[in-house]
């Protein structure tokens, strides 16, 4: 069963739910879907940057990372440098493990007014704890690059393992040794008469 793992996925909720690094924001005129999307601002000093941590995940579960990015022509946005996207997995000392989804793009390849879908498929190492997905715009080699990003999914198949019935031990059956019967000496038969065959008497009275 497919499972979201991430919450605010659209930006309706503004920013609510991600880390942001440089200058980012809610942007309200172009989406998606919905009615908002998030802007991200570079220039030749600084990256942008937006990140969320999971912690309900399940190791071992494959997982589908996609996310929905455009370029922004506006005058304080002339142009639009690399992209790079990560979804990182840490371990319990909060270290990144090495094992993750890595997607660049390179601007010059994002078009005018359309909308780029982008899929990375990947699994959750047996010793991770969280996900941090990020998303980060280079800083440009001039001016002020600018992009919009919406509708980000980390998808997880999450498996319910198979559980074999328990083993019931069941102790061996313990053959008992045969009887031999013995019959008793000088005992009378159950009839007094004359015998006839096989122990058995034909009564008579007296």
């Amino acid at each position: 069963m497919a499972k979201q793992l991430l919450l605010n996925r659209g930006f309706e909720n503004g920013l609510a739910n991600y880390y942001t690094e440089g200058k980012v924001s809610d942007f309200g005129d172009i989406a998606n879907s919905g009615i908002k999307s998030a802007l991200l601002l570079s220039s030749p000093t600084s990256a942008a940057e937006i990140s969320q941590v999971i912690f309900y995940i399940v190791p071992g579960a494959p997982v589908r990372f996609s996310f929905f990015v455009r370029k922004i022509n506006f005058r304080f946005a002339g142009n639009v440098s690399n992209i790079r996207a990560e979804v990182n997995f840490l371990n319990l000392l909060g270290t990144t493990i090495a094992s993750g989804i890595v997607i660049n793009i390179r601007g010059r390849d994002l078009g005018q007014n359309a909308w780029y879908r982008y899929e990375e498929y990947g699994e959750i190492p047996l010793d991770a704890v969280a996900a941090r997905v990020l998303i980060r715009l280079k800083p440009s080699a001039f001016g002020t690059s600018g992009i919009l990003v919406d509708d980000l999914a980390l998808v997880s198949d999450v498996f319910i393992p198979v559980l074999e019935p328990p083993l019931v031990l069941t102790p061996p059956v313990q053959q008992e040794a045969p009887v031999s019967f013995i019959p008793p000496e000088n005992v009378k038969p159950a009839y007094e008469g004359i015998p006839c065959h096989e122990n058995r008497y034909i009564t008579f009275k007296c």
